[in-house]
């Protein structure tokens, strides 16, 4: 059974008494999350519960409290005494069920998510019909975890000025070029951006003799635009399946757009100071952008992405624990200060870097994978965790494409064997990556949608 609470009260009078009673519940896992709005008026609410719960929560909800089902409203005693309801869990939408199962808390049913394939994303239209009847289940019965991205205003702040346009325009393809004009020198790059997919075929750091002209780049302010962000992110959670993702791109992943691969693997070895350098300025607007955020009150899944680019074959976990670990770690932490789960993305093999995932505290991590793609069975994710992650994943992207249904089955069947305890929160099934072909192979229909169904086989 899952169980909320909702302090209400003057909270001038009453913040102390309800921050403690809401960490202890917290604490002991019978909250999801908890947020205390200081302050704030016109909360009260009188002690007949059954007539005031609605206009209790449609308040709460106007200041942005990502509430779920509420079963009752409670208001703190001066002794510090609490009450709470429970809500029966047996009825989840999509969104009660990713947010429980990433928090590890328990589920009505196995959550089943088909990674980058939200009916509603901006993307579909780059998608042929042949798609459609996945889509069109998913916004049935799926559920979805989307990606989703602040809203930004324009800043007189920082000295970098940033000038794009069209090089070419074509039906599979648009090609751009940017050009940051900064107080250190010029720079240019170019993407082809093939809509579901994209590479960059000339990134903007040549030599080292860039590098000034890249932290400048790189130590932009960005700012948010809180009211559209709000108004968007009210948008996307009308859907009452859907689960948005604030995609947060990972510092060194950052560093690596401006400088590409192999630039980025000379630096490890030849000027790993300076590369350092590079990555600790890239994490101060991230940071703070992503805190600016959830400041306004809305509570997204972290999608926490791009570490993938300091595991094997990139870097070990000793480069690992420079690169990543430290800006991993405050991101959590900025994230769970804020009430929200933070789900880490990263392919390849994570087995040696595991250690330091869990000492981030993330809660998720998607996909795992076995060799040969990656080094981590399922079994020993789930052993090394030790149930403090949610395992997200994982049958292969290539598999759902072209794979017969019976091997597709076959995975799921040999996956629930060890997360047979999924119904405590703490797993779901999943692809591994977002399908970036415009025309569905029909094996790939046909398999998308035996998955969706698979919780009812």
């Amino acid at each position: 059974m899952k169980m909320s609470i909702i302090i209400v009260g003057s909270p001038n009078q009453n913040s102390k008494t309800g921050l403690n009673c809401l960490h202890k519940l917290y604490t002991m896992k019978i909250l999801f999350f908890y947020r205390w709005l200081p302050g704030k008026s016109g909360l009260n609410v009188q002690d007949d519960f059954g007539k005031n719960v609605a206009v209790a929560r449609s308040k709460l909800c106007r200041l942005g409290m990502y509430l779920g089902n509420v079963g009752y409203i409670v208001k703190p005693a001066s002794d510090a005494l609490v009450q709470y309801g429970k809500t029966d869990n047996m009825n989840m939408t999509g969104r009660e069920r990713l947010w429980a199962a990433l928090t590890c808390q328990p589920v009505d049913e196995l959550p089943i998510l088909l990674q980058g394939m939200d009916p509603r994303s901006s993307t579909r239209k780059y998608r042929d019909s042949s798609w459609d009847p996945v889509f069109e289940r998913n916004a049935e019965a799926g559920d979805i975890l989307t990606w989703w991205w602040e809203k930004t205003a324009p800043t007189d702040q920082g000295d970098v000025q940033e000038e794009r346009r069209c090089l070419e325009r074509t039906d599979t393809h648009d090609r751009w070029e940017t050009i940051f004009t900064t107080p250190d020198g010029r720079l240019k790059q170019v993407y082809r951006d093939q809509f579901l997919t994209g590479a960059t075929e000339e990134y903007a750091v040549k030599s080292m003799a860039d590098l000034p002209a890249a932290k400048q780049i790189l130590s932009q302010p960005v700012k948010v635009d809180e009211q559209a962000t709000r108004k968007d992110f009210e948008k996307v959670t009308r859907c009452p399946n859907t689960l948005p993702m604030l995609l947060t791109n990972d510092p060194v992943e950052r560093v690596i757009e401006l400088l590409g691969p192999t630039q980025y693997c000379f630096m490890m070895i030849d000027a790993e100071k300076e590369l350092l350098e590079l990555v600790d300025i890239a994490a101060g607007p991230i940071i703070r952008k992503m805190e600016d955020v959830l400041r306004i009150g809305i509570q997204p899944v972290i999608w926490l992405d791009g570490s993938e680019m300091a595991v094997p074959p990139y870097a070990g976990p000793a480069r690992f624990a420079k690169l990543v670990f430290p800006y991993h770690k405050r991101i959590v932490d900025i994230a769970h200060k804020y009430g929200c789960p933070v789900l880490t993305h990263c392919h390849g093999p994570i087995g040696g870097v595991l250690d330091q995932f869990l000492a981030t505290g993330t809660d998720a991590t998607h996909p795992f994978e076995a060799p040969p793609s990656g080094d981590i069975t399922p079994q020993e994710l789930k052993e090394l965790a030790g149930g403090s992650l949610c395992a997200v994943g994982n049958i292969q992207l290539d598999d759902m494409l072209r794979a017969p249904r019976r091997k597709i089955a076959e995975q799921a069947d040999k996956l629930l064997k060890v997360f047979d305890d999924w119904p405590k929160g703490g797993f779901i099934l999943s692809v591994s990556a977002t399908p970036t072909c415009r025309e569905a192979p029909a094996q790939a229909v046909e398999n998308y949608r035996f998955l969706l169904e698979y919780k009812n086989t």
